[in-house]
């Protein structure tokens, strides 16, 4: 078979642009699509931690599976990139002859078994072996519930929304569109004049605060994964939002005044550094439904005192978090490291890499609102979905926020056990009690 080796864009069939393709048909030659820097950057932080996104989908009724197996095999023929495997040595992902098994797990709730269907839905994307994504069908008695697994490489959680709007588009029978394959960093900084991008390389950063490897205190190690929740309902929800126009602060600022001050109240931490994630895609229209990692981070850093009212931190929080936003630093991690992918051998680019940039033991990713009207799976009511980030190891914690119908949950995924769950729970709670009072 020949190979076809496509750079960042990936050139379809016209079958593939109509989703028309069936994963049964037989292709002439095999895909190879080049990867990424943030690809690579994702495979670094994959040797912390399973870098693996996950969509709860809880439904009101039955998911037609004929028609669930159909939107798989559309969406996959929509993103080639879903047939691949990543090939670290290469550089480049590489067709895989896969089954339709590999893509979706259909199975009975068992009532004296949810520990196994937890696990099944905390499993592992293994890189190189598995495909970037898989769903898993669960059959409770009258109710349906998916949960949908993508790999950090595949994309971030921006990317993951338009993959889970394709599928849901799909299952309902519409026609989608896909207008953008392009997974370079590249669509980002293409408008920004050199002069500037060089400017922005070599102004000096403002200095982090020395603790910012503050973790929390376990006690006793690695157990099995395990997901924990809060959800505020759509009232208080409401109320939250109506107290951050009040204040002339965003929703997002709230929720981080809220970790902070309860990892202050918590642990007495004084000073707090937490990498907030922003996506990129923000300076550049054209972007929007790329599927792939375009991702930077701002980094809120307070300083807390015993005295402190929520609505002094939230100010600090705010005003700190303006600042960065009316800003493009954000963009200069990822160009240098965009800059350094191409000039090191990838041995020297990983030393360098967790030296300037480790895997954060502390931090907080707001996925943001799920479309309710992108997101529907015609004949079968969607009574709520949420989007939680990968499996932390100890000592790392971070927590996850994201939106649907105005349900919002908070989330974390975590392989602590025992007392130290306990403790999350504990932090969750607390978060959880500062929003609403």
């Amino acid at each position: 078979m020949n190979k076809k080796s496509v750079p960042g864009t990936i050139s379809l069939s016209k079958a593939a642009e109509d989703g028309d393709m069936d994963m049964s048909e037989k292709e002439t030659h095999h895909i190879a699509v080049k990867a990424q820097p943030f690809d690579t950057m994702q495979y670094f932080y994959g040797l912390v931690q399973n870098p693996v996104i996950r969509c709860y989908l809880y439904f009101h009724g039955r998911i037609d599976t004929d028609r669930l197996q159909e939107a798989i095999r559309r969406t996959i023929s929509m993103y080639p990139i879903m047939r691949c495997t990543f090939d670290f040595k290469k550089q480049e992902w590489k067709e895989s002859d896969f089954s339709e098994k590999k893509y979706l797990s259909i199975m009975d709730q068992n009532k004296n078994d949810n520990e196994t269907e937890n696990e099944n839905n905390l499993s592992s994307l293994e890189i190189g072996i598995d495909p970037p994504i898989k769903i898993n069908l669960i059959h409770n008695t009258n109710d349906d519930f998916i949960c949908v697994m993508v790999s950090h490489l595949l994309c971030d959680g921006r990317g993951f929304e338009q993959v889970l709007y394709t599928l849901s588009s799909f299952y309902s029978g519409n026609a989608v569109k896909n207008d953008n394959t392009d997974r370079s960093f590249h669509q980002i900084i293409q408008k920004i004049p050199l002069i500037e991008r060089g400017k922005l390389l070599f102004a000096k950063s403002e200095l982090r605060i020395s603790n910012a490897k503050h973790h929390l205190p376990f006690t006793e190690g690695n157990g099995t994964p395990g997901l924990i929740i809060k959800q505020i309902n759509p009232g208080s929800f409401l109320n939250l939002r109506r107290y951050a126009k009040t204040h002339n602060v965003s929703v997002n600022d709230v929720f981080l005044a809220a970790y902070i001050k309860t990892l202050h109240t918590l642990f007495g931490w004084d000073a707090i550094s937490l990498p907030c994630p922003v996506d990129l895609r923000k300076f550049s229209n054209g972007a929007d439904i790329s599927v792939c990692n375009l991702t930077g981070n701002y980094h809120c850093e307070i300083q807390t005192e015993q005295m402190d009212t929520f609505e002094n931190i939230l100010a600090r929080v705010s005003l700190q978090m303006r600042k960065q936003k009316d800003s493009n630093d954000c963009l200069k991690e990822p160009e240098l490291f965009h800059i350094l992918y191409h000039l090191m051998p990838r041995g020297l680019l990983k030393k360098l890499f967790f030296r300037i940039a480790p895997v954060p033991v502390l931090s907080y990713s707001n996925l943001g609102m799920l479309d309710e009207k992108k997101l529907m799976f015609k004949g079968t009511d969607i009574l709520n979905a949420f989007i939680s980030t990968a499996v932390k190891p100890v000592p790392y914690f971070q927590l996850s926020i994201s939106t649907y119908k105005d349900i919002c949950t908070l989330s974390c995924c975590t392989m602590a056990k025992g007392k130290d769950r306990d403790m999350i729970q504990k932090l969750m709670n607390e978060i959880y009690r500062n929003l609403l009072n």
